[in-house]
């Protein structure tokens, strides 16, 4: 049996491959900064209407200083920063490049000299934050890794089987797709994608790839009737299991 990894680490490699946007020959000097200063950034930040409504704080932890999502989750901050937040290393008084990601954050100030929001700049667009409150957010905790366990081929071969998912506003059209056994694992299948599911318990599984969860549902006679689908913001999505055995 595969061993499981941290889904969040399957999460940070595909934001790395799809979002990085600086490689080590490319990586700018890092400027020097009185980490007294770093004060003034402290505080959660929302985007301007129009855009997303996520929340991005900004924390200190000794003289570093970090970023990171605090409210409702969205693709953009997924964008932004990798997941669990990230560094920001300091270009000069007011600009500032999260270490991963390559993304660069400017503040803005009052004439007074008060931080009042803050520009992301990523893959040529800028997305800005206004400053709704001077308390830093708490330091994430230590996400738990799922570890796989090894379940009988019948309880395995029950979750498989055709699900039908309705339209809603993450997928318009709907979704079919077909979930099938293969050894000690799941596999989720659409088309020609092909998703590896490890159970985590009899009915809750995990992918090592993009954070997804699924949890299977039984009747009162233990059957499997439907699945959800969670994905990595906590968005979920019911599918319902059709008659007919999976191929």
């Amino acid at each position: 049996m595969l061993s499981a990894t941290d889904d969040t680490d399957g999460q940070l490699g595909s934001f790395l491959l799809g979002y990085c946007e600086w490689r080590s020959d490319r990586r700018p000097v890092e400027t020097k900064t009185g980490t007294q200063a770093y004060d003034g950034y402290l505080g959660q930040y929302r985007a301007v209407a129009g855009q997303s409504q996520a929340v991005i704080g900004i924390r200190r932890a000794g003289d570093r200083l970090f970023a990171q999502s605090t409210g409702p989750d969205s693709w953009l901050v997924g964008v932004l920063l990798p997941p669990g937040g990230g560094e920001l290393l300091p270009e000069s008084e007011n600009r500032f490049l999260e270490r991963l990601s390559g993304t660069r954050l400017s503040f803005s100030r009052y004439f007074w000299g008060r931080v009042t929001c803050f520009t992301a700049h990523c893959q040529g667009t800028e997305f800005v934050y206004k400053r709704i409150s001077d308390q830093p957010p708490k330091a994430p905790e230590p996400l738990r890794r799922p570890v796989a366990v090894k379940l009988d081929t019948e309880l395995l071969e029950a979750c498989a089987g055709h699900y039908e998912f309705p339209p809603d506003a993450i997928m318009p059209g709907g979704l079919k797709l077909t979930i099938t056994r293969e050894g000690d694992h799941l596999v989720w299948r659409e088309r020609a994608l092909g998703i590896n599911f490890y159970p985590e318990s009899k009915t809750n599984f995990f992918d090592t790839i993009g954070g997804v969860q699924l949890t299977f549902l039984k009747n009162d006679q233990g059957e499997v009737t439907a699945v959800i689908a969670r994905d990595d913001i906590g968005r979920e999505h019911k599918g319902v299991k059709l008659r007919g055995a999976a191929k």
